[in-house]
């Protein structure tokens, strides 16, 4: 099976993105792509990952600061509402493809996933929002580009670790995220 794990740089308060240590992390088992966490610069770099190789399914990665369990994404809203800048210094706010459908779901089997992470004795949850601000456009883009495919795609939201911010605002461990995106590639 060809993998695609996407993760995001920093941005914002967020000094170091577990996301983006993840790809990293995982680099040698399957394709991995760090993106920025930029509107413009993240879909087209999905866009051209997706045009330079056939993937069975796209797992993307991003962080819910605030988040205490994983969330499994259901779905992808056409919808950009950002309460602050990306790295660019853009602030959208509108549709993310014009005439898109309002909401995409998610072509994983996102209960299987969730099953997995919890039998890996790891909170879990789906969620239906994705958010307004890059990970949810990311999300949307891709279902839209890759909706005439069989590819699969989801999207995971991984709580902050001790490393996200500085200075440190929890003591979630990075092996915990290690332990999330193992179980839900098994599920996958």
């Amino acid at each position: 099976m060809r993998v695609l794990l996407t993760g995001f740089g920093p941005f914002g308060d967020v000094a170091s993105n577990p996301s983006e240590r993840l790809a990293r992390h995982f680099a040698p088992r399957v394709v991995t792509l760090a993106l920025p966490t930029s509107f413009a610069r993240a879909a087209r770099g999905m866009r051209e990952a997706l045009g330079a190789d056939e993937f069975d399914v796209v797992l993307m990665l991003g962080v819910a600061e605030s988040a205490q369990a994983v969330h499994v994404e259901t779905q992808g809203r056409n919808r950009d509402e950002a309460r602050i800048a990306d790295v660019d210094g853009a602030q959208r706010r509108g549709p993310i493809v014009d005439g898109g459908p309002e909401v995409l779901p998610v072509t994983i089997d996102v209960a299987r996933v969730q099953g997995a992470l919890a039998s890996a004795g790891l909170a879990a949850r789906l969620s239906g929002s994705a958010g307004a601000y890059v990970c949810n456009h990311l999300l949307y883009a891709t279902l839209f580009h890759l909706r005439e495919t069989s590819t699969r795609a989801g999207f995971l939201h991984l709580p902050a670790d001790r490393h996200t911010h500085a200075p440190p605002r929890c003591e979630r461990a990075f092996d915990e995220h290690v332990a999330a995106v193992e179980a839900a590639l098994s599920a996958l």
